[in-house]
């Protein structure tokens, strides 16, 4: 379908920040006519969102694409961690009032300035269009699938690049902004684009404060909000579809524009507080004592918990949580076949022989409901797989083994454990990637982090294969469990949790899980395997601070 061209009647142009100038510095603000302007960030207007029919974003997949060749290669890692972590966060689910569910995050997608020479030259002004019709004609190429409604390119420009839109131009007068690409007459997908904040016109703080990055993930966060509640909002000119979510009063717009520049520190990461029609104001997270804190500047300290081997932590103020429902596995045996490939195999080795007698292994079973019983670690070489794999052809390469085979217990559940190093870490399978060969047969695959010459990192694992590992096997273990309310799984409810447990002189860090019977995120201890009791844990002293967020 045409794009439309078209300047829509009463509404504003599209959805994104607009700068004005204040007295003494610029700062931002959205506008409903030149001469109006919204409410100061901080202030938050009485808004009512209303729904006009329009079509919303029910399960975001963000996939992160960076334009450019001056990106730092830190900076991708920290935005494709909090790429990971937001569409499962307290702050997402602030939108399930909006009938917004979880979402996921996709492979990133890299384009140097060669590559996109024909359509944008870096030190020009680019425009909607162009941006448009690269999406259209050449990044939804780069899918594994086709696009669905729930696909949304977060597109990052790198230094020397402006786009231009129907309001102004990034860094001009506006600071981000999100539309749509039609596919055919009623299906589209979505984009945002995100400019460099640290060149010229950006750099001044004009975006919000804090950090680039801290500016970048608020924006983005703006972005996705308004995407999800409202993402045709510029084909609407009128208030009926394809108009969503959206208040025309004076100082309110759409779900992130009420709040503007209002940020909010979480879980280490710094997000723009969105409005909550239930609670008539803006909220950073769905823990309502936490959400409504007043708070406008940057993230400073992280809330990732690094505890001692034998301490246990909550992962939430919230609510207690009882997970209920029939894991996928009740009542079976899980056979638990670890392959490595490229990868030292001495850590991998301990890692498996000492997880059993870990208390985290001992609460996974009683989740799962079911028996596991973990082999050795299989060592595979580059060689019996093949090239540039993806998920799916990596597997099922490494079945077809004889070694592999041999592995395979019949009458059991089995599930395979692929850590990929070498070249194979260069495939795309983000943090870890949990998929169901057949109704006995399961798998994970774990690439080794951090990952040489690659950008790839996931929030829950933080840059270690053994907080992945854990992640992803508790996630693929407990499948069939619900809270009942929020959609949360062992290991979101937890948040970033990590901890290392005790191997001897050793220590690996594991992702936290929730326990029914302890009602909190356990990191777990090593069993006593002997007779002697075991010290009681050193209480941690009252004040304790969290360690701060390392920026880069």
């Amino acid at each position: 379908m045409a794009r439309s061209t078209k300047k829509r009647i009463m509404l504003r142009p599209s959805a994104l920040f607009l700068l004005t100038v204040a007295t003494t510095a610029m700062a931002f603000a959205i506008l409903d006519n030149p001469v109006m302007s919204h409410a100061p960030s901080g202030s938050t207007p009485l808004c009512k969102l209303v729904n006009y029919g329009g079509p919303i974003i029910p399960n975001i997949n963000i996939i992160p694409v960076y334009i450019g060749d001056s990106f730092d290669p830190n900076f991708m890692l920290q935005m494709n961690t909090f790429y990971s972590w937001l569409p499962t966060s307290r702050w997402m689910k602030v939108l399930q009032e909006y009938g917004i569910g979880f979402g996921t995050r996709g492979n990133q997608i890299m384009y140097n300035s060669s590559q996109v020479a024909s359509y944008f030259v870096p030190g020009t002004v680019l425009t909607d269009t162009q941006v448009h019709d690269f999406v259209q004609q050449n990044v939804v190429n780069k899918l594994p699938a086709s696009p669905t409604i729930n696909t949304f390119f977060s597109i990052h420009f790198g230094p020397g690049f402006k786009v231009n839109n129907s309001a102004g131009t990034t860094c001009s007068e506006i600071c981000a902004f999100h539309s749509i690409v039609w596919y055919n007459s009623t299906s589209f997908y979505s984009y945002a684009v995100i400019p460099d904040l640290s060149q010229s016109g950006c750099n001044n703080f004009a975006c919000g404060t804090g950090s680039v990055l801290d500016q970048t993930m608020s924006i983005s966060s703006h972005e996705i909000a308004e995407a999800c509640t409202d993402p045709a909002i510029t084909q609407a000119f009128t208030y009926a579809p394809p108009l969503a979510w959206y208040d025309g009063s004076k100082g309110c717009d759409e779900i992130g524009d009420v709040c503007n520049h209002q940020q909010f520190p979480i879980d280490g990461y710094t997000v723009q507080k969105i409005y909550s029609n239930n609670l008539g104001q803006c909220v950073g997270s769905s823990d309502t004592s936490a959400a409504t804190s007043a708070t406008t500047t940057a993230a400073t300290s992280a809330t990732t918990v690094t505890t001692t081997a034998t301490s246990a932590t909550s992962a939430t103020s919230a609510a207690k949580i009882t997970f209920s429902g029939v894991p996928i596995f009740a009542s079976q045996t899980v056979n638990v076949i670890p392959l490595v490939v490229g990868i030292d195999s001495a850590t991998l080795n301990m890692f498996y022989k000492k997880l059993s007698t870990t208390y985290w292994y001992q609460n996974i079973q009683k989740l799962a409901q079911a028996t596991l019983s973990i082999k050795p670690p299989l060592l595979l070489s580059l060689s019996q797989l093949p090239v540039n794999p993806t998920a799916s052809t990596l597997f099922s390469s490494a079945l077809q083994l004889s070694s592999v085979a041999s592995y395979i217990v019949n009458g059991a559940v089995n599930h395979i454990i692929i850590h990929v190093g070498g070249d194979l870490s260069q495939c795309p399978f983000g943090c870890f990637q949990n998929a169901r060969f057949n109704t006995t047969i399961t798998y994970s695959i774990i690439p080794a982090y951090p990952v040489a010459n690659s950008v790839e990192a996931c929030a829950s694992c933080s840059s270690d294969q053994f907080v992945g590992t854990t992640a992803a096997l508790a996630l693929q273990l407990t499948q069939g469990l619900t809270d009942g309310v929020d959609g949360d799984t062992v290991v979101s409810v937890c948040g970033t949790q990590q901890g290392p447990v005790v191997f001897g002189s050793t220590s690996l860090n594991v992702h936290a899980i929730y326990s029914n019977e302890k009602q909190k995120c356990l990191i777990g201890s090593t069993k006593s395997t002997s007779g002697t009791k075991k010290p009681k844990p050193k209480k941690k002293p009252s004040g304790s601070k969290k360690s701060p967020a390392v920026y880069l």
